[in-house]
């Protein structure tokens, strides 16, 4: 070991505590303004306001459409999604949701499609096809266990 390494192993270990209390205080300082550190996830904050293509975008949106969406969230008093009340009131929310003045799409997991294989041919259906079929809850329940598990265990 070299007489640097010796020298300044020994200031270090001297005035660690200093050290320690330093990076501390620099590490607070640095990460204080993280509390203002916001995310934004429209597209429009990363141009300008004269910037062409988006007066482009806002001129083609004023005529024909749009990107705007509204998410309604079901969730059933004993947490299970897979019954037979809690999908009729997804189907109703779905096809009331269909009227409202403007509405181009809606989505739900009553209206979903289902791709699935047989041989070589690939079927489409709908995921819920009859909402009184045991077998399709069955199904659903298997399918999307895991996603609401957590939801489970939160509690």
């Amino acid at each position: 070991m070299g007489w640097f390494e010796d020298v300044f192993g020994k200031w270090v270990v001297r005035i660690r505590w200093w050290i320690i209390f330093a990076t501390l205080f620099i590490v607070f300082v640095a990460t204080s303004g993280l509390r203002f550190l916001t995310f934004s996830d429209d597209m429009r904050s990363f141009f300008s306001e004269d910037n062409p293509q988006l007066k482009a975008l806002e001129a083609l949106e004023d005529t024909y459409l749009k990107n705007e969406q509204v998410l309604i969230a079901v969730a059933p008093r004993d947490s299970n999604v897979f019954t037979h009340e809690a999908l009729s009131a997804v189907k109703e929310i779905t096809e009331r949701t269909w009227k409202i003045p403007y509405s181009s799409r809606v989505d739900s997991v009553t209206n979903f499609q289902h791709t699935r294989a047989e041989d070589d041919n690939l079927i489409v259906e709908d995921l819920v096809q009859d909402i009184k079929s045991r077998k399709i809850l069955l199904l659903l329940h298997k399918q999307f266990q895991g996603v609401f598990a957590w939801h489970r265990q939160k509690k």
